[in-house]
């Protein structure tokens, strides 16, 4: 369909058709990306993101939106945000993008007010299954907000808010989300500036929290009190998968919280603590959560200082586990099976 379009096609854009059937507006949406991405034309300027919103509000039936890579901004994100108060087909919203790769790309830009809206919509929108609004600096107003429906929504099951500048009101916030939210499943918050308070309630949020399977919060502030919290609030956790703390500048201190917590939990698969700095007496903690801990399974530990007594410990520990099928430590992604007491590959 999109190879019959005539050269440039522009037609389309600036006297769209009024299509009447579902296939119909699938097809004139297709085009108008198709146009979008091989012609750069500004969003802001043409028709693609107004008819889309339009579709999106007479309930279009596509299950899966991704609108990354489009430079929407704030204004079309408050548009696209009040669209989906009405719309029943949507099931996963991508306007973001989870794995950033530089600070500018992947952004919409869509800015508070859109977060705002957005979040307006998941009181009412009960399909939406998998939000993605990474970066998209939706700061800590738009963070709050979208806390606030979260703890009425039973619908979003995975959502990505990384490097949105959500700081320690928005981790308070999604801390006390934790608490009463039954239906989240996946939580990303990395890169967003959460400090110790921020750390403080999202533990205790996962000290009630039956449900929660993967939490990601690398390259925060949380120290402190704040990894305390969350060492204890692991510490019991029956469903938490996967933990990412790492670049949070913890140190050995809470590598020993974490090590003491962990001796505890029975469900954590993989836990990430690379690059907090936590020197000898963490990397002898780390030695103990190899040993205590049955069900880990991938442990990530570069960048950590951990000198030679660190090390061995490590290694040492690493003989002894039979869980364990990935260890990460610097440069290397290491299998355990050929790890022995000398890092030689054993048959």
């Amino acid at each position: 369909e999109l190879s019959s379009l005539s050269n440039p096609g522009y037609d389309i854009l600036w006297n769209p058709p009024q299509p009447n059937t579902q296939i119909e507006k699938k097809k004139l949406f297709a085009a108008c990306r198709f146009l979008v991405n091989f012609y750069g034309l500004d969003l802001a300027k043409t028709h693609p993101i107004q008819l889309l919103i339009q579709f999106i509000k007479e309930g279009l039936s596509i299950s899966d939106l991704n609108l990354i890579f489009l430079g929407i901004g704030n204004e079309l994100g408050v548009q696209i945000g009040n669209a989906f108060k009405t719309n029943r087909t949507v099931c996963r919203l991508n306007l973001g993008l989870a794995i950033a790769l530089l600070s500018s790309v992947g952004s919409n830009k869509l800015g508070k007010e859109s977060g705002m809206a957005i979040a307006e919509a998941l009181y009412t929108n009960n399909t939406l299954a998998i939000l993605d609004l990474s970066n998209n600096d939706i700061a800590s107003t738009g963070a709050v907000h979208l806390a606030n429906a979260l703890k009425k929504n039973n619908s979003v099951t995975k959502l990505f808010l990384g490097k949105n500048h959500i700081g320690d009101l928005g981790g308070i916030a999604f801390g006390q989300v934790l608490e009463t939210n039954s239906a989240l499943l996946h939580l990303a918050l990395n890169t967003n500036n959460i400090n110790e308070s921020g750390g403080v309630s999202i533990g205790k949020g996962l000290k009630k929290n039956l449900s929660l399977t993967s939490l990601y919060l690398q390259n925060n502030r949380i120290n402190g009190e704040g990894i305390k919290e969350i060492a204890l609030g692991v510490s019991n956790h029956a469903r938490l998968d996967i933990l990412n703390l790492a670049e949070n500048s913890f140190g050995e201190i809470g590598a020993l919280l974490l090590a003491s917590a962990l001796k505890e939990n029975t469900a954590l698969k993989s836990l990430d603590i690379s690059g907090n700095l936590i020197m000898e007496r963490g990397g002898v903690a780390i030695s103990d959560i190899l040993r205590a801990n049955k069900t880990l399974q991938k442990l990530y530990a570069g960048a950590n200082h951990l000198n030679d007594i660190g090390g061995t410990a490590i290694a040492e520990a690493l003989i002894l586990k039979k869980s364990l099928t990935v260890f990460y430590l610097g440069i290397f992604l290491i299998s355990v099976s050929f790890i022995g007491f000398n890092g030689i590959r054993e048959e």
